[in-house]
């Protein structure tokens, strides 16, 4: 009888082993290698949230014309974390379609940096029985 119970518990050692293995090797096959380079993708999270609470915010709603730059500015530099740039262009689509452009420094998007990220994102304005469609085009890099 005490034989069967060691057979039992090596049996579930051996199959606790085989399945942590074939998890471990398609862990390695599915995610991403950052430092072969691959998508920073806590870089583009951040992006995205700072986006996102601009959007929320109201601080790229609206009259894209009547936004000033330096508002944009300070909001995106305060929701960054300080070793981060980031420029944003807001389309907003329209009869006669709207744009506004703004970076967290004066560069624009800079070409001498080796992982600069984009996405693009876009949400919906109900205004006033009209429906507003944005369009956010965002690139992220480290300072």
């Amino acid at each position: 009888m005490r034989k069967k119970g060691f057979a039992f518990i090596l049996d579930v050692f051996i199959s606790v082993f085989i399945v942590f293995s074939i998890l471990k090797i398609a862990n390695f096959y599915i995610s991403p290698n950052i430092d072969s380079g691959g998508i920073d993708v806590n870089m583009l999270n951040k992006a995205f949230d700072t986006v996102k609470l601009l959007e929320i915010n109201d601080i790229i709603v609206g009259d894209l014309s009547s936004l000033d730059v330096e508002t944009v500015k300070v909001e995106i530099n305060k929701l960054l974390p300080d070793n981060y740039g980031m420029y944003i262009n807001v389309t907003k689509h329209q009869v006669v379609p709207q744009t506004f452009e703004v970076s967290s420094e004066n560069i624009g998007i800079p070409q001498d940096k080796n992982s600069v990220y984009g996405n693009k994102y876009y949400f919906v304005d109900y205004e006033s029985n009209f429906i507003k469609i944005y369009e956010v085009e965002y690139f992220i890099w480290q300072k």
